[in-house]
C-alpha cells in the first residue's frame, strides 16, 4: 500500500509538476525525489539532488539514523514497480 502511494507521488514529477513532500521514510522519499532538503529544528541544514544526498554517509547517519553498514550494504533504491 505504501509503495502504491509513492508510485502515485511520482506521477506529478514525471509530468514536470513540482510538489513538496515531507516524510520520514527517507529511502522511499529519496527514491522518487529529484531534490531533497534536510531540516533540523525547522532550518534547512543541507540541500542536494536526492541521489547525492542518499549517498552521503554523514547525512544519512546524522539525520536519518542509518548505520554505516546499512549505507554500504543495503541502502538501495526500492522497487516501486
Amino acid at each position: 500500500m505504501i509503495a502504491d502511494m509513492y508510485e502515485l507521488l511520482a506521477d506529478p514529477r514525471d509530468a514536470d509538476i513540482t510538489t513538496s513532500l515531507v516524510d520520514q521514510i527517507a529511502n522511499l522519499t529519496l527514491t522518487i525525489a529529484d531534490r531533497a532538503n534536510v531540516l533540523s529544528q525547522g532550518t534547512i541544514v543541507h540541500s542536494a539532488p536526492a541521489n547525492k544526498l542518499k549517498c552521503d554517509a554523514v547525512i544519512m547517519r546524522t539525520y536519518f539514523g542509518v548505520s554505516e553498514s546499512v549505507i554500504n550494504a543495503a541502502w538501495q533504491p526500492m522497487d516501486l514497480g
